[in-house]
């Protein structure tokens, strides 16, 4: 990072140190400032993109720019020019918002707490991001919009749904469900708060973070069968997607997983039918309730289609039974047929309340 300093107009030096988690930074005055004098301070510097995924907050490019904006001193005045192009977010303090030159924009802000003082500054230019597109049987369509600077995301992405579609219509016995072109838009991991990906089935679109995980990309992709058309409960459908997803992924490298082992007595534990929808993970409670979740539906959804049951399902005039897609096969055995779901039956002898 390059300093720069100037007082009264005129360049002064600027040295650095390196901290623990900090770079201290000394600006060394012309002369001596005395009881009443004044000299006005102007201390520059850069903020330098962080690649992606690299452990850096700053992300600049054409299509996206993530950073946080300061204000240190005795008093502060802040100033973020934003390019045309750009739809902006603020979190934190309120900045105003005028129009800039050329279609820019202009964020300003005073505060007379510069130490408390931040703005978490998020700005996204859709129409830069990429248009790759992976053609499927049919002449359907996924369009891959990744940022321009970031190439290997998006060659991961569209060899992982070329290869994970086709193989997850032959395990389910369904056809591509989605009726158009469907978007998979990159996304700074942080602004995904706490998931790694979603599916938005009223526009077609899923959002995956900067990050390279094959699982993350078929479990999303796996929704577009997987969602509130199919179950209303989210566990059954983040079961399904999770059951899905492994035996696709193994199918294509060969790398098996399972749900990790949950316990009913933990504190983060719940009956599955009361797991609400996503939101934002933002402390260790609740990420560990959201894993539980994950784990204990996909734990219930494997033992129906593999291996020893939790128990056997009973007759209950509660049963409901709905079309979905058969079981996963399972390497050379058989599959098990789950055309007429024990969907109630399920939840009561695995999740009851009070147990």
């Amino acid at each position: 990072v390059r300093f720069r300093a100037t007082q009264d107009g005129t360049a002064i030096k600027v040295t650095t140190a390196p901290r623990d988690g900090y770079r201290l930074v000394t600006v060394l005055f012309r002369k001596n400032i005395y009881l009443k004098e004044t000299a006005k301070v102007r201390l520059t510097f850069d903020l330098p993109a962080g690649k992606p995924r690299s452990g850096s907050d700053v992300r600049v490019g054409a299509a996206f720019a993530t950073f946080l904006a300061w204000a240190f001193g005795d008093k502060g005045t802040v100033r973020v020019d934003v390019p045309p192009g750009f739809v902006v977010d603020v979190s934190g303090a309120e900045m105003a918002e005028a129009a800039g030159s050329g279609g820019s924009k202009v964020l300003t802000a005073r505060t007379a707490a510069p130490v408390s003082w931040f703005a978490w500054i998020n700005a996204r230019n859709d129409d830069a991001l990429t248009r790759e597109q992976v053609l499927l049987a049919g002449g359907d369509r996924i369009v891959i919009r990744g940022w321009p600077e970031d190439p290997p995301w998006r060659d991961r992405v569209a060899t992982v749904l070329a290869d994970a579609v086709p193989e997850m219509v032959v395990r389910t016995g369904l056809s591509w469900p989605v009726d158009g072109p469907l978007s998979v838009i990159e996304v700074h991991t942080p602004l995904l708060e706490g998931y790694a990906g979603f599916y938005d089935t009223t526009t077609d679109e899923i959002t995956i973070s900067e990050d390279l995980d094959d699982a993350t990309i078929i479990h999303e992709v796996s929704h577009a069968w997987f969602n509130a058309s199919l179950f209303t409960e989210r566990w059954i459908n983040e079961g399904l997607a999770e059951e899905y997803a492994s035996r696709v992924l193994e199918a294509l490298d060969g790398d098996p997983s399972a749900p990790a082992a949950v316990n009913r007595a933990s504190p983060e534990a719940f009956v599955l039918n009361n797991w609400p929808p996503p939101a934002p993970i933002g402390d260790e409670e609740s990420d560990a309730r959201e894993q539980y979740g994950y784990d204990a539906s996909w734990m219930v959804i494997r033992s129906r289609c593999s291996g020893p049951r939790i128990s056997e399902p009973r007759p209950t005039s509660a049963t409901v039974r709905r079309s979905v897609p058969r079981c996963p096969t399972t390497g050379a055995g058989s599959s098990i047929s789950s055309r007429s779901w024990v969907v109630r039956t399920v939840r009561r002898r695995w999740w009851r309340p009070g147990r």
